[in-house]
């Protein structure tokens, strides 16, 4: 069990559902006889994200670069701003795509709102 929880945490694995999954790996006898290896549970796990995760990291932090580089450049900075705190989360503390559109898009409304108040502000 101690090996399961330090696997979930090793890989930011917060939820029950995860950390039962795992355990169920170490209880079963037939994948602790195959595979010993710590980081053959993880690859092998049914969550798709989270392989995604483990095994593109790098790739990953290249796209979110270069798609905070096209947001920039679009001269949308407050949806970038937010899209950048969003990326400082942890991942199981990110919101769903739905929702993290709804916020990009709040954000860049709630940014012009802002400048353009204090334009007029100026402008008095």
């Amino acid at each position: 069990m101690e090996q399961a929880a330090t696997v979930c945490l090793q890989y930011e694995f917060v939820s029950y559902r995860k950390l039962e999954y795992i355990i169920s790996l170490y209880n079963d006898p037939k994948f602790l006889s195959e595979q010993e290896n710590e980081t053959s549970i993880v690859l092998n796990h049914e969550n798709i994200r989270g392989k995604t995760i483990i095994n593109n990291q790098k790739s990953k932090n290249m796209n979110q670069q270069s798609t905070l580089t096209i947001i920039r450049s679009l001269r949308l900075t407050g949806m970038a701003d937010h899209f950048e705190a969003v990326l400082a989360m942890p991942i199981h503390q990110q919101p769903d795509a739905e929702i993290l559109l709804t916020q990009l898009l709040e954000a860049e409304q709630m940014y012009r709102n802002h400048r353009r108040l204090l334009t007029a502000v100026k402008k008095c």
